[in-house]
C-alpha cells in the first residue's frame, strides 16, 4: 500500500488507464471529457460514476477495456483484493475500496 492521498491514487490509476490510448489519445479524451461532460480530471475520483458514464458515451462497449486498465492499476496501487475482480466494474470497485477499512480510497473532499 502506498502513502499517497487516497484520491490521488485513484486519479493516477485513471490517468494510467487512459494511457492505454497513447499520450495524445489520453490528452484528447481528457479534453473531450472536460469540455463536453464538464468533469475535470481532478474531479474524476469524486465523480466516478459520471466519469465512467462519459467513457461509455465516448467509447460505447469499448470503454470496458479502459475500465479494466484502470481497475488493474487500482489493484496494483492499493494491494487490496476485490471480490470477483473479473467483473471489472470500476464504479463498484471504487465503492468496495471505499468500504474497506484499510483502503486508501475514501470519500474525502
Amino acid at each position: 500500500m502506498n502513502n499517497k492521498k487516497p484520491l490521488e491514487t485513484l486519479q493516477e490509476a485513471i490517468e494510467e488507464g487512459l494511457s492505454l490510448l497513447g499520450e495524445s489519445g489520453k490528452k484528447s479524451i481528457i479534453f473531450h471529457i472536460e469540455k463536453n461532460f464538464k468533469i475535470r480530471m481532478e474531479e474524476a475520483p469524486y465523480k466516478i460514476q459520471e466519469f465512467v458514464n462519459a467513457l461509455r458515451k465516448i467509447f460505447g462497449p469499448g470503454a470496458r477495456y479502459i475500465e479494466q486498465a484502470i481497475c488493474k492499476n487500482l489493484y496494483k496501487k492499493t494491494g487490496l483484493k476485490i471480490d470477483n475482480p473479473e467483473n471489472f466494474d470500476l464504479v463498484r470497485i471504487v465503492e468496495e475500496l471505499k468500504n474497506q477499512k484499510e483502503a486508501p480510497i475514501n470519500n474525502e473532499q
